[in-house]
């Protein structure tokens, strides 16, 4: 692999990337491949921009529709149904939003209603992403992390029991989510709480595991009753969609570079 070192900013190469002794065989080539193809990725010769694949124009809602019908213990179709619908609220939301705002003149003096869209589209754009982070990462029959997921749980709490207890407790005491994420200044694992999708956001941090506590995730359900939803919650998370989450995660430069 050719490493590249910009000044004051040094870059995570493969050699250090499995010295963090943490990677199964497994996760090394998952990470390695991610690597490989990040090198790969050129430069459209007539354009001189990366090649990433083409721009999106507009957000597309995801679909959902495996988790019903019995697939997940203790969130009934109804109860998804209703969230799911919510999802694509903020899907439509944002595409709106977005398009007044590109098509604002900024000649205007009249900023009231640019800033009001601009406050909303933070809201809305990590609606969307938050919800699908959450809806990907349900899946019942996993019942505990592997791999590189368990090592670092291990390494940064003790054990996934005190994980999983902070995970409910933040759930608990926030008004909108509780997430664990990958903290690139430091290379571990915290878990955080959003009072609302764009209130408490941390900077610089990768979710690995989205938890929805407001009550639209639960209600039709469990009414007020958020400690069984959340015993709901970790009965159905999906740990091997955690662990590639992580692994991408891993993928990119932590520490001190991620703030040069």
């Amino acid at each position: 692999m050719q490493t590249k070192e910009k000044k004051g900013n040094k870059f995570l190469n493969r050699r250090n990337f499995l010295k963090l002794g943490l990677l199964t065989t497994g996760s090394a080539l998952t990470a390695s491949n991610l690597i490989n193809a990040a090198e790969k990725q050129g430069n459209d010769s007539s354009s001189g921009l990366p090649v990433v694949g083409a721009p999106i124009q507009r957000y597309v809602p995801k679909k959902y529709d495996h988790l019903l019908s019995g697939a997940l213990d203790g969130l009934s179709d109804n109860q998804l149904k209703a969230h799911f619908a919510l999802y694509e609220g903020y899907i439509n939301k944002i595409n709106e939003l977005e398009g007044r705002i590109k098509t604002f003149n900024t000649n205007n003096t009249d900023t009231i209603n640019y800033r009001g869209w601009h406050m909303e589209q933070t809201s809305m754009l990590n609606g969307a992403v938050l919800h699908e982070l959450y809806f990907g990462n349900l899946r019942k029959g996993e019942k505990e992390p592997k791999g590189v997921l368990k090592k670092m749980i291990d390494r940064d709490f003790g054990n996934i029991q005190n994980f999983i207890g902070h995970l409910k407790l933040v759930g608990k005491i926030a008004h909108g989510w509780s997430l664990a994420a990958l903290n690139y200044r430091t290379g571990k694992i915290n878990v955080y709480g959003l009072e609302r999708h764009n209130l408490n956001v941390p900077m610089m941090v990768y979710p690995v595991l989205v938890l929805d506590v407001y009550e639209h995730a639960y209600m039709i359900d469990y009414g007020t009753d958020r400690k069984k939803y959340l015993d709901v919650f970790i009965a159905n998370l999906s740990w091997k969609q955690v662990e590639e989450r992580l692994e991408k995660a891993l993928s990119i430069p932590f520490g001190n570079a991620v703030t040069t």
